[in-house]
C-alpha cells in the first residue's frame, strides 16, 4: 500500500463513526481480532456482532494475536480465511 493510500485509511479510520453502517452489510463477513493487538479485541467482537451473519475469530496471545496477526500468524490467519471464503 502507498503511503499516500495508508494515510488515507487512518485518517478514515480514526474519524469517522461508521458503527450505523455495520447493520447494513449484506455479503458473508469474517473479522479477525487479536488478543494482543492495539484494538481491544472486545470492540473488534462487537463489531462481528453488528454485522447480520458475520463470523469472528479472535487470535489468542499463544497464536501471536497481534495487531499484524497475519504477519506474525500467517498459517493460521490463510488458513481461516481460506476456509472462510470456500465455505
Amino acid at each position: 500500500m502507498s503511503d499516500k493510500h495508508a494515510a488515507e485509511l487512518l485518517i478514515n479510520h480514526s474519524f469517522r463513526d461508521w458503527r450505523d453502517v455495520l447493520p447494513s452489510i449484506n455479503v458473508l463477513t469474517l473479522v479477525i481480532a487479536g488478543e494482543a493487538s492495539v484494538l481491544p479485541p472486545k470492540g473488534v467482537e462487537w463489531i462481528a456482532r453488528q454485522i447480520p451473519g458475520a463470523e469472528n475469530y479472535t487470535f489468542t496471545v499463544e497464536e501471536r494475536g497481534s495487531h499484524f496477526l497475519f504477519f506474525k500468524n500467517p498459517e493460521k490467519f490463510n488458513s481461516l480465511v481460506e476456509e472462510f471464503v470456500t465455505k
